[in-house]
């Protein structure tokens, strides 16, 4: 991680040098861009490139071409999808990904049309691959509106085609297989075997791969698949595969609920079910506590992330400051209850431990001299009591430390409450032998 850290630092470095020069400008800016891309950075990286783009001009290149494509088409996934304010304009961004992947094609075949090119096979089926993926969003985004459109479906179908045959001997297909495998799902098709496609592509993988990783995550796509078709063959499978994927990750929610959601449909339909009727509630209370444990530490990162923006110069920082309080409350009241993993994401994470730091801050200039602890906490009640309070001091950052303190006092009591249950148990014990 911190070598990924010193790329993108020398990126940055790269950018500011560059800036009096407008080729060497461009071509910094694509790197940096092309990046921040890969970091999962969607809305910087595509910032970068369309700068690179505009540096270039006319003389854009293959490579950039492919780079906007890819980026238009996760800035859309990741970054547009993600409000519904933006759903106008994501069909837009995909439009313009496949303009891009289009341009990359024509110029990738014309340099290679030249005696002297070395061989572009594996750069046009990556260009044929992820030009699928955008039209594989649009035809995702047609389906949850109820109305797919099979020219996308078509379009996706034909571009994985090209992919494949210009992977090279040798060179690994499975990334094109399992995009595809996705495409299949999406439709579901049972008259064409959609989904048994998608299985079968899945299959190639599991069967190739040597990578643990790579082989778990191809089997939780399988159970989900097989979760979907009813049948107690598939059923059966489904939770085979789920458990597999359990005995490496014990953590992994989405197997678990895969487990369950097919023990839950062989206790109904198979000619044995009594036998799995008594392992149902077992399975369904295991992926519960899974899921609840996922969406506690997912809130917790949330809360985090909403503090540490509410700390900074960002013009949502009054967003930020309702959203951390709305999850702390949220936690409060139960919805999820914290698991250990929060308590130890909101007891040691540093976003909370600036947070504690900022309010010390605000209270020193306020009182005078030095609080930290209790009476840290005590002045942060004070002063939000008091009518019309300081001015030197954030209100809304106060009101989150005080109920953060609250939340780790009463998550302190109830472990506390815990611990001593269990030493009543071990006196009972004790005075029984």
């Amino acid at each position: 991680m911190t070598r990924l850290l010193d790329q993108l630092l020398a990126r940055d470095t790269e950018v500011h040098e560059s800036a009096a020069t407008r080729a060497t400008c461009g071509v910094a800016y694509e790197q940096r861009g092309n990046l921040l891309i890969n970091l999962g950075f969607a809305q910087a990286g595509w910032e970068d490139l369309h700068q690179a783009e505009m540096l270039a001009g006319t003389r854009m290149s293959y490579s950039l071409a492919a780079k906007l494509g890819e980026a238009r088409r996760v800035y859309a996934r990741d970054v547009l999808l993600n409000g519904p304010e933006n759903v106008g304009i994501v069909y837009e961004a995909i439009r313009d990904s496949v303009k891009y992947f289009n341009y990359a094609e024509a110029a990738i075949k014309s340099e290679a049309s030249r005696p002297d090119s070395p061989d572009l096979s594996p750069v046009l089926a990556w260009v044929y691959a992820h030009r699928a993926a955008a039209h594989t969003l649009a035809y995702w985004i047609e389906s949850a509106s109820g109305k797919p459109e099979s020219k996308h479906f078509s379009y996706a179908s034909d571009d994985f085609d090209e992919a494949r045959k210009r992977c090279l001997k040798g060179d690994s297909a499975d990334w094109i297989d399992r995009f595809q495998a996705f495409l299949y799902a999406l439709r579901a098709d049972k008259t064409r075997g959609d989904l048994q496609k998608a299985a079968w592509l899945l299959e190639k993988i599991k069967d190739a791969t040597a990578d643990s990783q790579v082989r778990s995550s191809i089997e939780r796509s399988l159970a989900m698949l097989f979760s979907y078709e009813e049948g107690e063959e598939n059923a059966r499978a489904s939770v085979d595969l789920a458990l597999s994927v359990i005995g490496k990750d014990a953590e992994d929610y989405l197997a678990s609920y895969f487990a369950a959601a097919s023990v839950s449909w062989l206790a109904k339909y198979a000619e044995d079910r009594h036998r799995y009727q008594d392992h149902l509630e077992a399975a369904i209370q295991s992926a519960r506590v899974r899921s609840s444990k996922v969406l506690s530490q997912a809130y917790a990162t949330l809360a985090s992330l909403s503090v540490l923006e509410a700390m900074s110069d960002s013009p949502q920082k009054g967003k930020a400051k309702r959203e951390a309080k709305r999850i702390l409350q949220k936690f409060h009241n139960g919805d999820p209850y914290p698991d250990l993993e929060t308590w130890a994401i909101l007891t040691h994470d540093c976003a909370w431990r600036e947070l504690e730091k900022e309010v010390a801050r605000d209270l020193r200039k306020s009182r005078g001299r030095e609080l930290a602890g209790v009476e840290l906490e005590q002045e942060a009640r004070n002063e939000l009591e008091r009518k019309g309070g300081s001015e030197d001091i954030d209100r809304g950052l106060l009101e989150i430390y005080v109920d953060f303190r609250s939340l780790l006092g009463r998550l302190a009591r109830n472990s506390r409450r815990a611990c001593e249950g269990r030493s009543q148990e071990r006196e009972v014990e004790a005075k029984t032998q």
